[in-house]
Formats: structure tokens, sequence, C-alpha cells
């Protein structure tokens, strides 16, 4: 300080004090002052600099006696103590208008000012337009005499259009520079805050806050919703840049540590995946997180390039909870995060946070997505990240059994939900048809006292809604209600698309006999099962009950064995849900995979119960130890026979037993059902074969042990 005060005080024998005192240096050191017309561009510098300066600054510059080290050091501290500064300069107000705009602030803690400001004036300062910044002078450096502080000055050029936006321009600018310069301090506090180790995230937050709410008290006439607005975008991005580096620091290890699992492109991975993030995302979550995120992602997606490249057919999800928390206030929510990596075996497959959260759902019902929290990354073809947060709805911790559940559970859930895209039908209504199954229907009426016939048969869907097509018969009486009256007293769930009547002529010339025509729509969400394939049955079966409400008792011309099938599921989920049994879209699965379709029906429930049963203890097989799940049991004269295996071809090796004896179709039943990639088998040999079942029961024993002896001898079938 001496020596370079003695040097400036013969300088300032020939200059005036604050030209004296403005003498500027490079940050980066002396030997930048080599550089080709830096001097000049110093020299430019601190002549803006000393434009910029309050009044106050300059007063005391001119009454500082040269000779007096402390004065000067006052003085620098007075002027430390002054920035931020903004300051608006006109530059030219004839055509072409011209105006700048200098800022001088801190160099420490006030990173990103220059893109701030350029922000702030470019895209904000006219309201609908964009200004355009034609020069840039930027500097960080310190002043020759007092090396103490470092600054940094940025003054932009700024060309507009008319004489009319420069004098808008004048007339707000001020106003916003000083919102630019309450939210820089601002921002400046809150990086010295989040510095401090010693303090937890909350009480940063707490102080974060507070200091923003004092600087606006002192500035509430000139918006303080704004400020805060501003303010908090400029914190996330700090916070968000400050926890991305954290992450970074914490990964450096595990890639010295462990190279061959780590490389460095986990670095692309960290930033491939925080660009997805938002920064609200970020600043509320700790590096600590994050990086166990990323890791996981990492890993998962090096293991599921490994399984695609051995089975590219076969379908792969990982899946890892991640528990954390995040703030609301003074309040901390527990919170349970879902990682997920799969891939796509079909091209018009979808899978979203939606599914993620159903199949979790299932397990944990009293759940909700945290806002903000969910991430999806979609870059591969066939491939799905999918990161979300879920928290109780009471805001409770999770429980060790109920993450255990989800961890038991969550790799079926998700498997049955993922959804596949079907192309839309266009199959116009065929009339001929139409009039020909009236006419059918009208041939069934003989009596007066026959019930109404209805025939209901599908039509189309749209992207929300079902449509059916509804064909309805019958005698019109002196107590008929007429149809528009009755269409009228449809449930609000169904839409009338299109209604016509048809006389149909008179039964025995004296009672005359109508037909109505019905498009129905129905909304489609409520029939949508796990994996988001339609519930056709189910949709008839509540359209059909709607109709008996308005129109009465009617006979369902092609709706009895569909009937008689509900009935029988029905009550087939009963006896399961007394075994607690709770999963219809298996079981669903199950009975519809049952042949002969008409056997359903006459099937006892008994064995129907029993071979469910014992397909759900066929899924928790382990397939490790066995390649096949075998089970033979007789209940009431029946032979039952469950076999299960990974490898379909299990299937091909017990057909032949059917093909080869002399079985009447009618007297076995089978089902076939693939479930989370196993096969499954189900045979039902009625008693007409009890004195055969030992012979069957040895030939089905005898085609597992070949299968068996072929795929331990690693042979491809």
């Amino acid at each position: 300080m001496n020596s370079m005060y003695e040097f400036g005080l013969a300088e300032a024998i020939r200059e005036e004090p604050l030209e004296w005192l403005l003498k500027i240096s490079p940050i980066f050191g002396s030997h930048g002052l080599g550089i080709h017309g830096m001097g000049y561009y110093l020299k430019a510098l601190e002549l803006i600099i000393a434009e910029a300066l309050p009044d106050e600054i300059k007063e005391a510059a001119s009454r500082l006696p040269m000779n007096n080290p402390t004065l000067i050091a006052d003085f620098y501290d007075m002027l430390f103590n002054q920035v931020p500064i903004f300051k608006f300069l006109p530059v030219q107000e004839t055509d072409p208008y011209f105006f700048s705009v200098l800022a001088l602030c801190q160099s420490e803690n006030t990173q990103g000012v220059g893109r701030y400001v350029l922000d702030m004036i470019g895209n904000n300062l006219l309201p609908g337009k964009q200004l355009l910044v034609t020069m840039i002078q930027s500097l960080a450096f310190s002043f020759q005499l007092n090396s103490k502080h470092s600054y940094y000055l940025q003054n932009i050029y700024v060309k507009v259009e008319s004489e009319k936006d420069l004098e808008t321009v004048k007339r707000e600018i001020g106003p916003l520079l000083s919102q630019m310069r309450i939210t820089t301090i601002a921002v400046q506090n809150a990086r010295d805050i989040l510095r401090v180790d010693h303090l937890n995230p909350e009480q940063k937050r707490i102080m974060i806050m507070e200091n923003i709410r004092l600087l606006v008290q002192k500035r509430e006439a000139e918006g303080p919703a704004q400020i805060f607005n501003e303010f908090h975008k400029s914190l996330e991005k700090i916070i968000t840049e400050q926890t991305i580096n954290k992450v970074k620091e914490k990964l450096v290890p595990y890639v010295s540590r462990y190279p061959s699992t780590f490389d460095r492109y986990i670095f692309y991975e960290l930033q491939k995946l925080t660009g997805l993030m938002p920064s609200q995302f970020i600043a509320k979550r700790d590096a600590r997180h994050l990086k166990r995120i990323v890791t996981h992602y990492y890993l998962f997606k090096k293991n599921l390039c490994d399984d695609m490249e051995h089975n590219p057919t076969g379908r792969h999800i990982y899946t890892k909870l991640l528990k954390g928390f995040v703030t609301e206030g003074t309040k901390t929510i527990p919170t349970m995060g879902i990682l997920t990596l799969l891939n796509l075996i079909e091209k018009n497959e979808i899978v979203d946070e939606t599914h993620i959260f159903k199949a979790v759902q299932s397990l944990l019902p009293n759940i909700q997505i945290e806002s903000g929290s969910v991430i999806i990354e979609r870059s591969a073809v066939n491939e799905r990240f999918i990161y979300l947060e879920v928290s109780k709805m009471d805001k409770s911790s999770f429980s060790f059994e109920e993450l255990q559940k989800i961890r038991d559970n969550i790799y079926k859930e998700i498997r049955l939900r993922i959804q596949g895209i079907m192309n839309p039908i266009f199959m116009p209504r065929n009339e001929e048809e139409v009039i020909k199954n009236i006419l059918m229907l009208s041939r069934e009426i003989r009596l007066v006292s026959d019930l109404p016939e209805v025939m209901i048969s599908f039509y189309k869907q749209t992207p929300t809604a079902l449509t059916f097509t509804v064909l309805l018969v019958r005698i019109n009486t002196k107590q008929s209600i007429p149809f528009d009256t009755l269409i009228e007293r449809l449930s609000s769930h169904v839409k009338v698309v299109e209604s016509e009547k048809k006389l149909l002529g008179k039964l025995r010339k004296k009672h005359i006999k109508e037909a109505l025509i019905l498009t129905l729509e129905t909304d489609k969400k409520q029939y949508l099962r796990k994996d988001y394939s339609i519930d056709f049955y189910a949709a008839r079966s509540h359209l059909f009950q709607n109709l008996v409400k308005v129109f009465g008792e009617l006979r369902d011309f092609n709706g009895g064995m569909i009937t008689k099938q509900n009935e029988a599921l029905h009550e087939l989920k009963k006896q399961l849900l007394a075994a607690n049994i709770q999963n219809d879209f298996i079981v669903d699965q199950f009975y519809y995979s049952l042949s002969p379709r008409h056997l359903r029906t006459l099937i006892p429930e008994s064995i129907l119960t029993k071979a469910t049963l014992v397909l759900f203890e066929l899924l928790e097989y382990a397939f490790d130890e066995k390649p096949c799940f075998f089970k033979s049991q007789i209940i009431d004269n029946h032979l039952l026979i469950t076999v299960g295996a990974i490898n379909p071809s299990i299937k091909e090796y017990l057909q032949p037993i059917l093909d080869k004896t002399d079985f009447d179709t009618l007297e076995v039943m089978t089902a076939h059902v693939t479930i989370l990639d196993t096969t499954c088998l189900t045979y039902v040999f009625y008693p007409n074969f009890k004195d055969r079942f030992d012979e069957i029961l040895k030939a089905f024993m005898h085609q597992i042990r070949l299968w068996s002896d072929v795929i331990s001898r690693g042979i491809t079938l």
C-alpha cells in the first residue's frame, strides 16, 4: 500500500484526485497490461466509472488530502459500501437512438450479474419488444491504490427504434434499475449465507428470507412482489449451481476408486439429468440425494444395456426407492422417491409418471405425487427413465413394512401397467346389418307378453369414449311410455349421440311392433384396467343395466353368455377375496383364457377357485431353483394340473399329450396365460377320465422331464 501510495502521490501532482483514485488494474494480474490496447481500454472504463459514481463520492474525492493513506482507505471503503451501482446514460438522442446501462458491483458472490443485466434490459425494459444490445464493455478489476476489494463492471449499449421508445425507456428505467440493485444485493447476501457450513438448510432459508424482507421494506413503493419474484428466480439459479457442483465433488471419488464401475461418462449423465430437473427441484434437495439419483440411473442404464444385448425381446425393469424429504415453510415432509428405468419392447408402448404412480398407489393407497418432483428422460427410443416422489396424505413417515411391501411388488405392478396404444378403427355402421338384426329381434317376439329384445354391439372408440349401437324391439301397448320420454331418462354417464325409430308392422294384425336404434357413448376412463386396456365386458354390462333401469326388464339377445360369465367371474372374485386375494387384473386374464369358452359357466365353483389359487402360488414360485412349476390334485373327481415356466416352450412339449390321446374337447378344460413373463398352463380333466388319471399324470411328468433335460443342456428351443 505504501509503495503504491508513494507512486500514486507523484502521479497525483499531474492529475485530478478522482482520476488518480480511479486508476484500475485487471484482477488477472499485471501481465494483462501488456495486452495490445489494454491501456486505452482501462482508461475508457475509468472514465465510465467516474461518470457513474454518485455525487457524494465525487465530492469526497475532490476534498481528499492526497498525502493521507488512512483517509484514502476510508474513501475506498465508502465506495465499496455504495455498490452495486446501476446507472442509465443516454448516448444518442437522435436517430439512431442509443442508451447505455452501467452495472458496478463486487466481483465476489455476484457471478451471473452480466447475464442478468442483459436479460432484464434486453427482454423486460420495453414490454413486447426485445432490444438490440450493440456493444458490451466489461472487466473484473481492482483499484491500483487499494487492492483490498475487487469489482466487476459491465456497460452495455442498447439501440431503440424510435424517439418514443427512448422516452418510454427513460420513464421505466428508474424502477427497473432499483429492482435490479435490490435483487443483486439479495443474491450476494444469499450466497454469503449459503457458504456457512454450520447452518442447516432451513436456518439458511429463514436468514435469506429475512434478508429479502428487510431489503424490500426499504423500497416497498417499487413493487415488492416483483422484486420477490425476480429474487426467487436468481436464488434458485444460485442454489442449483452450488448443489450441482457439490454433486460433482461427491462423484469424483467414485470415478477414482471404482474405475471399472464408474467412468467419466457419469458426469455427462449428471449434466443430462440436471438439465431435465427444474431449478426448484434441485434447490429443495440436498447434494447427497441428487447424487443417489444420478449414480443409480447410471448403474441401471449400464445394466439395461447389457440385458438388452443378451435378451433384446425381454422386459427389463429396474427400480429403486429413495427416502428423502421436502420443506414447506417450517415443516419437513417425508417423501419417497421412485426411480424407474425400463425398456420398451413395442413401438406403441407408453409409460409415464401416471403408470408408476398408479403402481405404487395400488400398494399404498394414501399417497400423492409431490408437486414438481417428476423427471422423465426420453432421449432413447426404446428406453424410459422416470423419477417421481410421493408423500403420504397425512404427511407421516413411511414405515419399514410399507417400504418392504413396495420393494417386493413394484416390479409386478409396473409390468402390468405398461400401456399399448391401439389405432382407432374406422368402421361406418352397416345399415343392411342393422335392418337384418332388427328383423331377427322382431321374430323373437311372438306374444304380447314377451319381453322387449335388445342387442348391444360395439361401434367405435375415441380417445375418451366408447360408442355402442343399441337395437331395441318391443310391442307398443297402451301402457308403453314413448321412446322419446324414456331416452331422456338415461343416465348422465351415457350420452345419446343418435336415435332413430322404426315401425315393424303388427303382431296378429293388432299390436304394433316398434324398434329403436340408439348410438350411445360412455366415458371409457372408468373401464381402464391396470395395463390401460379397456374392460369391454364391464362397459357393456353397465350399459345394459342402465337400459334396464329406463326401459324395464329386457332380454339381452346377444349377451346371455356374457351375463352368465360375468356372474361366474363375480362369484369367483368373492371366493378369492375370502382367501385374501384381490387382483382383478390377473383373475380376469386367467378366467377369460379358459377354453372351451362355453365351459367357463359350467365348471364347478370349487375347481375354478382352486385353479386360481394355484395360479397365484405359481406366480410366487422361484424359478432359480427349478425351471418348472408342477402341481396336480384331485378335487371333486376332477384332475387339476398346473404347470408354469419362464421359457414358453413348455407348452409345445405338453400339447402332444392332448393331441395323441382321444380326449373329448368337451371334457377337458385348458387355460394358457402369460403373466409377468411367466407361462402359466392349467388343465382340468373331468370325471369321465377318472380311470386314466394316473396315465395322464405320468405323461405330463415324462414330457416335463424331457423339456427340463433340454433346458439344462442349454439347447435353444
